[in-house]
């Protein structure tokens, strides 16, 4: 009798745990560098910054932007934009940011990025972190990881060029965010 009871409880604990899992999931939004208009996603850069537009099958979606510091100005930022909602019916229980990286010309050993949202609580949230894109691995890296569950929409990732020496490229290709739902 009592391993009938133990098995008839041991079943509901398992039908419990798969229901509190069940609304977990993950979410990923893409941005390219150029987003199309239809993508959710925009860049912003001024005139001369990243203004070096490079092609290629070893970029995500076959192309990237590179600035050179020597080239117009010492620092210069590029920004993606996703810009729509990323709030789900449940509460945002983590964040990952990463970028495609697959140039030996992106060797800037400093580049800044800074990561940024709007949270549900009405104001902007921002982070910050140093990336070296020269020694980073061929494909997608990540920048940050953010266990954050005020994110509700529109999160950015901007990356500033932090060398002054000739030669330098900081590259600007696509960024996902991967959005993990409790």
């Amino acid at each position: 009798m009592s391993k009938k009871i133990l098995s008839f409880i041991m079943v509901l604990c398992l039908i419990f745990s798969a229901a509190i899992g069940a609304n977990a999931y993950t979410q990923t939004f893409y941005v390219d560098n150029d987003a199309l208009p239809d993508s959710g996603g925009s860049n912003h850069r001024l005139q001369y910054y990243f203004a070096n537009y490079i092609t290629g099958s070893n970029h995500f979606n076959s192309d990237a932007r590179i600035h050179t510091d020597w080239m117009y100005f010492n620092t210069a930022f590029y920004m993606w934009n996703y810009n729509n909602s990323i709030a789900g019916p449940s509460n945002v229980d983590s964040t990952t940011v990463q970028v495609y990286l697959n140039d030996s010309r992106f060797n800037d050993d400093s580049a800044l990025y800074e990561f940024s949202w709007t949270n549900n609580i009405g104001g902007r949230t921002t982070l910050e972190a140093v990336y070296n894109q020269d020694s980073a691995p061929a494909g997608w890296s990540n920048v940050f990881y953010d266990k954050s569950t005020y994110m509700a929409s529109a999160p950015s990732l901007c990356v500033t060029t932090r060398c002054n020496d000739y030669g330098i490229g900081t590259g600007a290709d696509g960024v996902r965010f991967i959005v993990e739902y409790a």
